[in-house]
């Protein structure tokens, strides 16, 4: 199942944490915390060699947690390592410079702040977890 999120519809265009091929199969979540920029084109590369610097930078207690599914090159050269988590099935979308980005249908990806997008996309883990203890 997909998560969708997105903020308000008068503010942008909704966006997912999820995988991007099912978008259309999504719920509605809470509005998101973007930094302002415009979503950007970007586009899937061929590339056979994971690339976990960007995880290692900004969860590396949780790298062993995710499948690193492949790399988007944004139109401006900049390019995202997309990780999918295991137990949430949620997309990060990592930079080498350490920023973050969600995919915004159809082939667009924007910007948002690194640890509230770690946070949402380990929440049901987290939530989970909690539960047990």
């Amino acid at each position: 199942m997909s998560s969708f999120c997105g903020r308000p519809s008068s503010l942008s265009v909704p966006f997912y944490l999820d995988d991007e091929r099912e978008g259309e199969k999504s719920t509605w979540r809470r509005p998101y915390l973007s930094v302002g920029s415009k979503p950007i084109r970007g586009k899937w590369l061929r590339v056979d060699v994971p690339e976990w610097e960007p995880l290692l930078n900004l969860a590396p207690d949780h790298v062993v947690d995710f499948m690193w599914m492949g790399t988007v090159q944004l139109v401006d050269g900049t390019r995202l390592q997309a990780y999918k988590h295991y137990w949430t099935r949620r997309y990060l979308h990592l930079s080498e410079d350490g920023r973050a980005f969600v995919f915004v249908p159809k082939t667009r990806y924007e910007e948002v702040n690194p640890p509230w997008l770690l946070m949402r996309v380990l929440g049901t883990e987290l939530d989970l977890r909690s539960v047990g203890d």
